[in-house]
């Protein structure tokens, strides 16, 4: 787990171990995360699921993945929201293929 910054605007990754089943849980956030101003931008229901939102400023990825005994593993990862180009980063260079 690493998170940098305020309350309110904190960013990095947070690892977490819950009690709830993988798919319990994957209904929980899609369910609960839109009530706290998020928008929901993808959802992937699989053995690791994915749930990607977003708001205003920021950037939300939850990724679900069953423990092996039981339970499940979330690992949330909070970023700023924008382009590459805004944080001041150049694009990767792309090869086409001939």
């Amino acid at each position: 787990t690493v998170v940098l910054g305020a309350p309110e605007k904190w960013v990095g990754r947070l690892v977490l171990a819950v009690s709830l089943h993988p798919s319990k849980a994957f209904d929980f956030f899609k369910q609960q995360t839109p009530s706290f101003g998020w928008e929901e931008v993808s959802s992937v229901r699989s053995a690791i699921s994915f749930l990607t939102y977003t708001s205003s400023d920021r950037a939300l990825t939850i990724q679900i993945s069953g423990k092996t005994l039981r339970g499940s593993e979330l690992i949330l990862t909070m970023s700023p929201k924008g382009s590459s180009l805004q944080s001041g980063f150049s694009k990767p260079p792309v090869n086409k293929l001939r």
